[in-house]
């Protein structure tokens, strides 16, 4: 997450300062609003991770995953750049700015006034995109909270039956006490008990998942969309979408796999694994 809020701000500070303002183009402003609208969706994925998900204490993440999302979100806010900020003429300006006589640098605060102030002729899309994310952003919220509501749950029924089960073949052996730990079930002296371990999640219901198997992936791919918008279609914003998109659609794929193969009967035929009732 910090190397994503570095990069961000980094970029934004030079596609501000340093990058040549054209008349009457939105390019600059578009390529900002992007870029903040990334940074609070890092943030909140952040905040949920923290404090809405709840993830068991054998969950596991391999290290290949966990470095691709690492470098992921460090170089992703490259790809909402304008097409032309990586020119090596204005590359090359940008680096004049900083060590020549810094004039860009004088003018920070009128084309931040201009910014802010100048009518934006492309209101329209921004106020789509705009709803977009935030509709979106709140769905994945809720989604998530769902999610991790269902994995307490689950965990506290897992833990319950474990207990009970401790007890039933701790008497063989003389034992009436038994309570759970981090580590498993001991008995009143900390020694382990063998306890039965099963899985006790539920079918996702309720709210969007009456529709879709991965409410989530959905709500991350029109995001991603919302971005795009907001980038007004440039070639990495697209390409990031697209991106997202294929994976996204593979992942769910493979979620509605498994509940179907985990629960045969009572996973409802008519729900679709991402767009509802079309796939």
């Amino acid at each position: 997450m910090v190397g994503t809020l570095v990069t961000t701000v980094l970029l934004q500070v030079y596609i501000f300062v340093v990058t040549p303002d054209t008349d009457g183009s939105t390019t600059k402003r578009d390529a900002l609003l992007a870029l903040f609208l990334f940074e609070l969706h890092v943030l909140r994925r952040y905040g949920e991770s923290n404090f809405v998900m709840h993830y068991p204490d054998t969950a596991r993440m391999h290290i290949l995953a966990y470095l691709f999302g690492l470098s992921y979100y460090v170089a992703a806010p490259l790809t909402l750049l304008p097409d032309y900020v990586m020119n090596a003429g204005v590359l090359r300006g940008a680096w004049d700015a900083a060590l020549g006589e810094g004039k860009d640098l004088a003018s920070v605060d009128q084309r931040l006034h201009a910014a802010v102030m100048e009518p934006h002729p492309g209101k329209n899309r921004l106020a789509a995109a705009l709803a977009l994310y935030v509709f979106a952003s709140i769905l994945q919220f809720l989604t998530h909270w769902r999610l991790a509501r269902m994995s307490r749950a689950a965990s506290a029924r897992a833990t319950e039956f474990a207990v009970v089960d401790a007890i039933k073949r701790g008497k063989q052996q003389g034992v009436t006490c038994a309570i759970p730990t981090p580590a498993g079930i001991v008995d009143a002296e900390g020694k382990p008990i063998v306890a039965k371990v099963v899985n006790m999640y539920e079918v996702p219901c309720g709210g969007v998942f009456s529709l879709v198997s991965c409410p989530h992936y959905l709500a991350e791919i029109l995001i991603y969309v919302s971005l795009a918008l907001v980038a007004s279609g440039s070639t990495g914003s697209l390409l990031m979408t697209g991106w997202v998109v294929l994976n996204l659609v593979l992942a769910a794929a493979a979620t509605q796999r498994f509940y179907r193969t985990r629960y045969p009967n009572e996973y409802p035929k008519s729900r679709a694994a991402l767009i509802p009732f079309i796939f």
